[in-house]
């Protein structure tokens, strides 16, 4: 697992995703959820444990590579 440390704008950026694509939002799926959270909660990169979509990792990977 790649370790990130989170800017406190990527960290807001990922809140806002959670609640497309976690925590019961209208892309909601229990894989994207605890791969955010993961990210929020540790800093770490674990979508080849989660599995997140395709779409979720996308825009994850948009927050990570754009610091703000």
């Amino acid at each position: 697992m790649k370790s990130h440390q989170l800017t406190q704008e990527q960290r807001e950026s990922l809140e806002e995703i959670w609640f497309i694509y976690g925590n019961h939002g209208p892309n909601h799926s229990m894989r994207d959820h605890k791969f955010i959270q993961h990210f929020l909660e540790h800093g770490k990169d674990s979508r080849h444990f989660y599995l997140p979509s395709y779409e979720c990792m996308k825009s994850v990977d948009d927050i990570l590579n754009n610091p703000r």
